[in-house]
C-alpha cells in the first residue's frame, strides 16, 4: 500500500511569494516599504550635512525599484547596496572619517581592485585594509540621485 503524501501547496501565479527571493531559514527579510520610510526619515535630518554611503545607496535603490512592496533577503539587499555604492562612487566623491584629529578625507576608489561590503558600510581595499565611516555630501547626493532617477539606471 503506497504511503499517503500530502499534496504540495499550490501558490497562485503572480502572488507576492513569487517575488520573494529564496532565503535560508534563518535569514532575515527586508521590507522595501519600511526601508524606504526609514531612509527618508534619516535623509530629512541630513540636509546640508554628511550622508552615510549606505543610506545614499538605499535611496538610489528605491528610486529605481519597481516593486516597492517587495520583501528581499537581507543578504541580497546588502549586495544591492554594495552595487549601488559603486554607481554612486563613480558619480560623486566618497569620503571617510579619518582619525578625529585629521577629519574627513576623500577616497580615490578603484572599483577594479576594491569593493564595498556589508551593505555599503565598508570599503575593502586590495591591501587588506577595511575603511569604514563612509559618507557623501548631501548636495552631491542630490545631483547623483537626480541623474540615477533621470536615466532609471543603477546597475549598469
Amino acid at each position: 500500500m503506497p504511503a499517503f503524501e500530502e499534496p504540495a501547496a499550490v501558490v497562485p501565479p503572480h502572488s507576492p511569494q513569487d517575488r520573494m527571493p529564496a532565503s535560508t531559514p534563518r535569514e532575515a527579510l527586508v521590507s522595501l516599504d519600511l526601508e524606504r520610510a526609514r531612509v527618508e526619515q534619516i535623509l530629512q535630518g541630513a540636509r546640508g550635512r554628511r550622508v552615510p554611503l549606505a543610506i545614499a545607496a538605499s535611496s538610489a535603490i528605491h528610486i529605481v525599484s519597481r516593486n516597492a512592496h517587495d520583501m528581499i533577503a537581507r543578504g541580497s539587499y546588502d549586495d544591492a547596496l554594495d552595487i549601488a555604492a559603486v554607481a554612486i562612487a563613480r558619480l560623486i566623491p566618497v569620503f571617510a572619517l579619518a582619525h578625529p584629529c585629521e577629519g574627513e578625507k576623500a577616497l580615490a576608489i578603484d572599483v577594479t581592485r576594491e569593493h564595498f561590503a556589508n551593505g555599503a558600510t565598508e570599503l575593502r581595499c586590495s591591501d587588506g585594509q577595511t575603511i569604514t565611516a563612509l559618507f557623501i555630501r548631501h548636495s552631491d547626493m542630490l545631483s547623483a540621485l537626480s541623474l540615477i532617477q533621470r536615466t532609471g539606471l543603477l546597475f549598469s
